[in-house]
């Protein structure tokens, strides 16, 4: 389960209101837009949570949403994140589940309308709320400990020169009448898609370069990504680092 969250806007209550769910302690001084191209962009640093919890605002026409993604603690295949959006009056407006790849972590919100043939028919040429998700190569950094040539060091120098990149996921809504097929790869065979930002910050999308092998794919100048300092993800170095030698 989620998390109860807040508008850093909301005028109902002041920055300093805590809210208690589930024994967790959330401080109204976490809630606001998510910024910069970083891999933890959407991260509540501060948040006392069991699980990173990420967030960012949705700007729709007249209001603004708190949206917030974590994992529950169970996955099966891939990674998994609930999904709530609020209002902000803190009414939950909606519930649901997002996939990505393995150890994929949110990474911003867009809607999405696509002609996707694996998707229900009914969605087809819809706008659709759509996370992306950064990609944090688990799965090559995997390949690469399973060559006994590599050390870690060596392994940290490959993934770092790949490209920086995310990807969009369809949230699978609780209310929704029709579902998606459980897990990744909704948008996977798209020819042709649209794509229109929703936060109410910078649209990261227009300094993004879209793949031409993924039309939901996008890459991350390196220039962007080293005035921040980010230019690799570090949990999958920590991963590597704690397993045995290949």
């Amino acid at each position: 389960m989620l998390l109860l969250a807040f508008l850093a806007e909301c005028p109902q209550a002041s920055a300093q209101t805590v809210f208690s769910f589930n024994k967790q302690i959330i401080t109204t001084n976490e809630w606001r837009t998510a910024a910069g191209f970083h891999r933890d962009r959407m991260v509540a640093t501060n948040a006392d949570t069991a699980f990173t919890l990420y967030r960012t605002i949705w700007q729709r026409t007249n209001e603004q949403m708190l949206v917030c993604l974590q994992y529950p603690g169970i996955e099966m295949f891939g990674t998994p994140y609930d999904v709530t959006v609020y209002d902000s009056k803190l009414k939950v407006v909606r519930k649901g589940e997002i996939t990505a790849y393995q150890d994929d972590t949110p990474y911003c919100l867009a809607e999405v309308k696509s002609d996707a043939a694996n998707l229900p028919e009914a969605m087809r040429g819809q706008w659709l709320f759509a996370v992306a998700f950064r990609k944090n190569r688990f799965q090559e950094a995997m390949r690469l400990h399973e060559q006994k040539t590599n050390t870690v060091e060596s392994i940290r120098a490959q993934i770092s020169s790949l490209p920086s990149e995310f990807y969009f996921e369809l949230v699978s809504w609780d209310d929704a009448h029709v579902k998606l097929k459980y897990g990744t790869g909704n948008l996977k065979h798209a020819s042709v898609s649209e794509v229109r930002w929703i936060e109410n910050g910078s649209n990261i999308l227009a300094q993004a370069e879209q793949s031409s092998q993924s039309p939901l794919t996008y890459i991350i100048p390196k220039k962007l990504l080293s005035s921040e300092h980010l230019l690799f993800s570090p949990p999958v170095f920590q991963k590597i680092e704690n397993l045995s030698p290949p």
